[in-house]
C-alpha cells in the first residue's frame, strides 16, 4: 500500500476529478475504525486546528458534525489515491499505521470545516440573503 500522506481528501479536487466510494467500498472493520477517529480528532481538530494552514477559513457547520459527511470526503480520497482501488485488498486498510489514519481523517475534518465556511459565507446564493 502506498504511503497515504499525499492522500487528498473529496473538496481538494484535482483536474481530473475524483474517485467515488461509500461504506460498502470497505470492511465494516475500517468503517468503523474511521468513524470512531473522526469522533475522537472532531474535538482535538476544532481546538487545534491540527494541519491546517494559517490563512484556512474554517466553519464548523453541519458538515464538520456529520460523521458519515466526514467519512465519505476521506472514503473518496482513498479511492482516487490509489490508481489500483478495485483491485487493493479492503481488509488489508485495516491495519494502516496510526499517524496515516490520524492525518486522513485530519484532513477530513479540514475540507468539511472548510466547505462549512464556503457554503456558509461565501456561495452567492442568487437570493440577496
Amino acid at each position: 500500500m502506498a504511503d497515504g500522506n499525499e492522500l487528498k481528501i473529496r473538496g481538494e479536487r484535482e483536474v481530473n476529478g475524483f474517485g467515488m466510494a461509500g461504506e460498502k467500498d470497505f470492511s465494516p472493520a475500517f468503517v468503523t475504525l474511521i468513524k470512531q477517529r473522526i469522533d475522537e480528532l472532531r474535538p482535538v481538530f476544532r481546538k487545534d486546528k491540527t494541519g491546517c494552514n494559517v490563512d484556512d477559513e474554517l466553519y464548523f457547520g453541519t458538515r464538520f458534525h456529520d460523521t458519515n459527511r466526514v467519512f465519505f470526503g476521506i472514503a473518496c480520497g482513498i479511492a482516487r489515491f490509489y490508481a489500483d482501488w478495485p483491485n487493493i485488498d479492503k481488509e488489508a486498510m485495516e491495519n494502516v499505521e496510526r499517524h496515516h489514519l490520524d492525518h486522513w481523517v485530519n484532513r477530513g475534518l479540514r475540507d468539511a470545516a472548510m466547505s462549512d465556511h464556503w457554503y456558509t459565507f461565501e456561495k452567492d446564493w442568487g437570493d440577496d440573503r
